[in-house]
């Protein structure tokens, strides 16, 4: 219960400080959920366009909008609220990561695990911005849980809700895609469940988790003839991994090649080419690009994955420290440059101890990360090693690349934050037997 209100009076306190100026809890992504959310809520369609011809999107998966859309239509356009709500899913997170910790091992690992959660700066940010992460947490924690409880009980209701719940996650996340194959390799893992039965319930779990994406694939194909569950990956292959391969080959920027490459794929548009046909083209392009020079590639891959990995994100908590006052520009925008200006200029002793604290502890945590992945290796215990850092490598692998960011880790955080507890109890058990050896040295 400690760690819970110490996690909620955490997160509370940027929401609480920074009340007033809505522009603040907002990143460039966020607008293109508030619009669609406010256009749901408000009868007008799918679509970010706030004015006519509210044309429909195919960037965004349903189901942050529609939570968005729900805030609003009960309490009003106010994104607070929406913050509000997160809070409750990045403090709801809490309490499942001490469960799922105490499952994997005991109660002093969960405890220590939910501690590790509750003051983790990223989290804390990432739920007072209007993004999809403190979600995406709650689900891949609650996913975890529940398969975890399958594999020990065979419980099928245990099974049923984690496919529910991945099913919820895909169109919140479209990264989430392809994560139901987990529920086929099972039967594989697992001797207990290589039966008839069982690969039958894994099958159907699939088909449950797949089919809101299915149908939102096939909306999509229907309203711009691109069957997919989301238009961003093409913009991703495009935009972020060929730019930046060919930033890195001719010496330029990731931005000046983006530009060029939508210029040349428009001069060779067909006339009337629709929507799916354009995005299309964006993907065999960057596709093509990036088979072309695979090593460049993967060095850039690589490059993001350790961003995602280790990045502190120390901006995110910034522009909540230094307040609207120091970080909002003429126009009400949260500025980069204005950010970087206040760390300057505006800091102080407290304000500066906040940040270093922070930075301590995500450097503490991955030391303790290492530490607790080693000692899992040494007691030869490879399926909760595997089990908790799958999801980790399921995301890095996916989002690696130039348009990794460091906000995706959030989403599996909670699960790091059990490996790290390992490397706790691992050090504290140490010492016990270290000072245990001493007395009985003594005593001798």
């Amino acid at each position: 219960m400690a760690m819970v209100l110490l996690g909620m009076i955490l997160r509370l306190l940027p929401l609480i400080l920074n009340w007033n100026h809505v522009t603040i809890f907002m990143e460039n992504d966020s607008w293109g959920y508030h619009n669609i959310g406010a256009n749901l809520a408000l009868g007008r369609g799918y679509s970010q366009l706030r004015q006519s011809p509210y044309e429909p999107d195919v960037y965004r998966p349903p189901g942050y909008p529609v939570i968005i859309a729900i805030v609003y239509g009960l309490v009003g356009e106010i994104p607070q609220a929406v913050i509000v709500l997160q809070i409750v899913f990045s403090v709801a997170t809490i309490p499942l990561t001490f469960l799922a910790g105490r499952l994997v091992s005991d109660v002093r690992t969960g405890l220590w695990a939910a501690l590790l959660l509750a003051i983790d700066p990223l989290s804390i940010t990432y739920a007072n911005l209007l993004l999809t992460e403190a979600f995406s947490a709650l689900a891949v924690t609650s996913i975890f849980l529940l398969l975890a409880c399958y594999w020990r009980d065979q419980g099928l209701m245990q099974l049923w809700l984690g496919a529910l719940l991945m099913s919820a996650a895909i169109i919140v996340h479209p990264v989430m895609l392809l994560a139901p194959a987990l529920f086929l390799v099972l039967p594989i893992c697992a001797k207990s469940l290589r039966t008839r039965r069982a690969l039958f319930m894994s099958l159907s779990a699939c088909l449950i988790a797949w089919t809101p994406a299915s149908l939102w694939i096939l909306r999509n194909a229907r309203v711009a003839d691109y069957p997919d569950i989301s238009c961003v990956t093409a913009v991703n292959v495009l935009k972020y991994k060929a730019a930046g391969v060919r930033a890195e080959l001719r010496g330029t920027s990731r931005e000046v090649e983006r530009d060029r490459l939508v210029e040349e794929l428009e001069r060779s548009a067909a006339p009337g080419a629709s929507r799916g046909d354009i995005w299309q083209s964006w993907k065999g392009k960057g596709w093509e690009v990036i088979r072309n020079h695979p090593i460049i590639y993967a060095k850039l891959h690589l490059h993001g994955m350790l961003i995602e990995l280790f990045g502190p994100g120390r901006d995110g908590l910034a522009r909540f420290l230094y307040g609207s006052d120091n970080v909002l520009d003429e126009s009400g925008d949260v500025s980069d440059e204005l950010i970087h200006r206040a760390v300057t200029a505006q800091s102080t002793m407290a304000l500066d101890g906040v940040r270093w604290g922070a930075l301590t502890i995500q450097i503490l945590v991955f030391a303790l990360q290492a530490m607790g992945t080693v000692l899992l290796v040494v007691r030869r215990r490879f399926g909760a090693l595997a089990a908790l850092w799958l999801p980790a490598i399921y995301v890095l692998a996916l989002s690696g690349g130039p348009e990794s960011f460091c906000r995706f880790r959030v989403s599996y955080m909670p699960l790091l934050c059990i490996v790290a507890s390992f490397g706790i109890t691992g050090m504290l058990s140490t010492g016990t037997r270290s000072r245990a050896a001493l007395c009985n040295a003594f005593r001798g």
